[in-house]
């Protein structure tokens, strides 16, 4: 189940970086170019950089996925990191579905989102109890 995640998150890694080149149009896609709009009144780099750290954040994530499943060495923290990033990717699904049902409206760019928040969430969370249930076995 963690290589699984890791392997979502540096995509989702990758692919911020990849879209660098067109934030404006995705921004306006997403429906968040107001904010970033409004972010980039204090400076037109700043949605770039916002979306740089999203992509760090993607990646360490799935660094601590590979930590998890035993692929590089054990990094600090490492289950409260799982749980945690599992609470992070089930909450943004969670209120992903709020605000969808909310406005009533389920545009594919919000279903997709959730979707995949959900499925990365559930990884780290299946993966932490699997892991969990064998280490009591003992």
């Amino acid at each position: 189940m963690f290589r699984l995640a890791a392997i979502l998150e540096f995509l989702l890694a990758i692919g911020h970086i990849a879209c660098l080149p067109w934030l404006e149009p995705l921004f306006k896609m997403y429906g968040i170019d107001d904010i970033m709009s409004g972010i980039a009144s204090y400076g037109a780099i700043l949605p770039y950089i916002i979306t740089i750290i999203i992509a760090l954040c993607f990646a360490l994530c799935g660094l601590y996925a590979l930590s998890a499943a035993g692929m590089i060495r054990r990094l600090p923290l490492l289950w409260t990191g799982i749980y945690f990033i599992a609470f992070v990717f089930l909450s943004r699904a969670g209120i992903g579905c709020y605000l969808m049902i909310n406005d009533g409206r389920y545009p594919l760019t919000d279903v997709s989102s959730v979707i995949v928040s959900g499925i990365i969430g559930l990884l780290y969370l299946f993966g932490a109890i699997e892991r969990f249930k064998s280490t009591r076995k003992c």
